[in-house]
């Protein structure tokens, strides 16, 4: 099933070139016999940019506007952020971090008494675990660790694992 087409010129990956979170994994395959395409390797262009410092600012100037307006987008959803003003989100967005899980690693501990994180979940899927063993399935846009984030208690009151491949913000 075809689900888009990449017309002649374009380009795909950036985001994950960048070293940005996408919205998932694409399989492209080519609808006629022969494709002309240009790879560029994360490390190839890592190892450029180490002897390119210009380069290397308007890239790092790229990716932090692409993460501040992918925040932008879902900042005002998070529920203690709902009624902040845009100014506001707008220098948030600039603190926010992107983090990767592989399957099976602990996101946060039941109990722990860490510094103050919300948590997104933006892409994967997560398990939440009480004491009482109660479970709960996190999916992309579940967010957790506001009432941490508020200092409204100081103990985490779930673990959380990612069940696949996950990234939060």
């Amino acid at each position: 099933e075809l689900v888009q087409e990449v017309p002649t010129g374009c380009s795909f990956g950036v985001e994950a070139l960048l070293g940005l979170p996408s919205p998932g994994r694409r399989t492209v395959r080519a609808a006629t016999p022969i494709v002309f395409a240009l790879v560029l390797r994360p490390s190839a262009l890592a190892g450029l940019l180490t002897h390119r410092p210009r380069e290397a600012r308007i890239l790092e100037e790229a990716k932090q506007n692409a993460r501040r307006r992918s925040a932008k987008r879902w900042l005002p959803r998070v529920g203690v952020f709902a009624d902040c003003n845009d100014s506001f989100l707008e220098d948030l967005s600039g603190a926010i971090e992107v983090r990767a899980y592989l399957p099976a690693q602990t996101i946060c501990v039941q109990g722990s008494q860490d510094w103050a994180q919300l948590f997104v979940l933006k892409g994967g899927v997560a398990e939440g675990e009480t004491a009482s063993g109660a479970r709960f399935e996190f999916l992309p846009g579940t967010v957790f660790g506001e009432l941490a984030l508020l200092g409204v208690v100081r103990q985490r009151s779930i673990s959380v694992r990612a069940r696949t491949f996950c990234y939060v913000v």
